[in-house]
């Protein structure tokens, strides 16, 4: 686990397919996630907390899909140790930023050919 490699991540996931209306929509939750990388000069990642993602996605045609999503975090910060000597372990300096805005949106149209 060098690279602090996460063993699971629970996400809670609740969707529904209406083909009638040719609409889809997701709502989903993960408690906590994190990615951490270890290299000989620097260990960095990042952590989140409480994530919740919701989308509605139109399908006028099949080859056409339009599709709104929102983001949001309770908490996010990046961080990184840059080593001086890793030999010596000695540290040169910390890195650690909060994240913000933490709620982000987007609109995707996606066209096939």
């Amino acid at each position: 686990r060098i690279s602090g490699l996460r063993h699971s991540q629970p996400r809670f996931t609740v969707s529904q397919s209406i083909p009638s209306a040719k609409i889809q929509w997701q709502l989903a939750y993960i408690a906590r996630m994190a990615e951490i990388s270890s290299h000989p000069e620097r260990v960095q990642g990042w952590r989140g907390r409480d994530y919740f993602e919701a989308f509605v996605e139109y399908q006028p045609r099949p080859d056409t899909s339009i599709r709104l999503q929102a983001n949001y975090w309770d908490a996010f910060d990046v961080f990184r140790t840059e080593y001086a000597d890793r030999a010596a372990n000695t540290v040169a300096y910390y890195d650690t930023r909060l994240i913000d805005p933490r709620f982000f949106y987007q609109l995707r149209l996606r066209k096939t050919f």
